[in-house]
Protein backbone atom coordinates (compact mmCIF):
# COMPACT_ATOMS: atom_id res chain seq x y z
CA UNK A 1 0.00 0.00 0.00
CA UNK A 2 2.81 2.50 0.73
CA UNK A 3 4.25 2.22 -2.67
CA UNK A 4 1.47 3.38 -4.66
CA UNK A 5 0.83 6.59 -2.51
CA UNK A 6 4.15 7.44 -2.95
CA UNK A 7 4.17 6.70 -6.56
CA UNK A 8 0.44 9.18 -6.97
CA UNK A 9 2.29 11.83 -4.66
CA UNK A 10 5.55 12.06 -7.05
CA UNK A 11 3.63 12.08 -10.30
CA UNK A 12 1.96 15.02 -8.44
CA UNK A 13 5.49 16.59 -7.95
CA UNK A 14 6.03 16.12 -11.40
CA UNK A 15 2.99 17.94 -12.92
CA UNK A 16 3.91 20.60 -10.40
CA UNK A 17 7.74 20.93 -11.65
CA UNK A 18 6.25 20.91 -15.12
CA UNK A 19 4.67 23.55 -14.43
CA UNK A 20 6.97 25.64 -12.36
CA UNK A 21 9.73 24.89 -15.26
CA UNK A 22 7.36 25.82 -17.82
CA UNK A 23 6.82 29.45 -15.85
CA UNK A 24 11.18 29.23 -15.94
CA UNK A 25 11.19 28.85 -19.24
CA UNK A 26 8.54 31.40 -20.39
CA UNK A 27 9.72 34.07 -18.10
CA UNK A 28 13.56 33.50 -19.24
CA UNK A 29 14.33 33.32 -15.34
CA UNK A 30 17.32 30.39 -15.41
CA UNK A 31 19.10 29.58 -18.84
CA UNK A 32 16.86 28.33 -21.84
CA UNK A 33 18.31 24.80 -21.84
CA UNK A 34 18.53 24.53 -17.95
CA UNK A 35 14.60 25.37 -17.96
CA UNK A 36 14.19 22.77 -21.17
CA UNK A 37 15.93 20.40 -18.92
CA UNK A 38 13.30 20.30 -16.24
CA UNK A 39 10.32 20.23 -18.37
CA UNK A 40 11.83 17.57 -20.05
CA UNK A 41 12.24 15.60 -16.69
CA UNK A 42 8.87 16.74 -15.59
CA UNK A 43 7.12 15.15 -18.46
CA UNK A 44 9.37 12.26 -18.13
CA UNK A 45 7.67 11.54 -14.95
CA UNK A 46 4.03 12.61 -14.94
CA UNK A 47 4.24 10.04 -18.10
CA UNK A 48 6.55 7.18 -16.61
CA UNK A 49 4.90 6.89 -12.73
CA UNK A 50 1.55 5.63 -13.87
CA UNK A 51 3.28 3.18 -16.02
CA UNK A 52 5.40 2.36 -12.97
CA UNK A 53 1.83 2.17 -10.97
CA UNK A 54 0.10 0.13 -13.43
CA UNK A 55 3.12 -2.60 -13.59
CA UNK A 56 4.33 -1.49 -17.34
CA UNK A 57 7.59 -0.18 -15.73
CA UNK A 58 9.49 -2.73 -13.24
CA UNK A 59 13.26 -2.94 -11.90
CA UNK A 60 16.12 -0.43 -12.25
CA UNK A 61 14.63 1.43 -15.12
CA UNK A 62 12.37 3.38 -12.85
CA UNK A 63 15.02 4.57 -10.54
CA UNK A 64 17.03 5.68 -13.54
CA UNK A 65 13.87 7.70 -14.89
CA UNK A 66 14.91 10.44 -11.92
CA UNK A 67 18.35 11.22 -13.07
CA UNK A 68 16.93 13.38 -15.59
CA UNK A 69 15.11 15.51 -12.62
CA UNK A 70 18.44 15.19 -10.56
CA UNK A 71 20.48 16.69 -13.54
CA UNK A 72 17.70 19.73 -13.34
CA UNK A 73 17.04 20.17 -9.48
CA UNK A 74 21.00 20.69 -8.36
CA UNK A 75 22.43 23.02 -11.19
CA UNK A 76 18.85 25.04 -10.79
CA UNK A 77 18.65 25.15 -6.89
CA UNK A 78 22.84 26.48 -7.35
CA UNK A 79 21.85 28.99 -10.24
CA UNK A 80 19.00 30.31 -8.16
CA UNK A 81 21.66 30.78 -5.02
CA UNK A 82 24.83 32.00 -7.00
CA UNK A 83 22.66 34.28 -9.81
CA UNK A 84 18.78 34.74 -8.41
CA UNK A 85 15.79 34.96 -11.79
CA UNK A 86 16.43 37.32 -14.12
CA UNK A 87 14.87 41.18 -12.47
CA UNK A 88 12.41 43.18 -14.97
CA UNK A 89 13.69 46.46 -16.32
CA UNK A 90 13.23 49.31 -14.11
CA UNK A 91 10.35 50.54 -15.76
CA UNK A 92 8.03 47.23 -15.32
CA UNK A 93 8.98 46.82 -11.44
CA UNK A 94 5.73 46.95 -9.23
CA UNK A 95 4.43 50.52 -8.14
CA UNK A 96 5.78 51.96 -11.26
CA UNK A 97 2.53 52.86 -13.37
CA UNK A 98 3.94 55.35 -16.15
CA UNK A 99 4.67 52.38 -18.48
CA UNK A 100 2.90 51.96 -21.30
CA UNK A 101 1.59 48.58 -22.47
CA UNK A 102 3.43 49.37 -25.27
CA UNK A 103 7.36 49.41 -23.39
CA UNK A 104 6.69 46.59 -21.35
CA UNK A 105 5.86 44.31 -24.28
CA UNK A 106 8.98 45.49 -26.27
CA UNK A 107 10.93 44.91 -22.94
CA UNK A 108 9.39 41.12 -23.12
Amino acid sequence: MQGWITTIGATFFGVGSALFSWLLLRGRMVPVPLAWLGVFASVLLVVSLPLQLAGILRGPVTQLLWLPMLAFEVPLGLWLLVQGVGALPAFIAPGNATASAHDITAAL
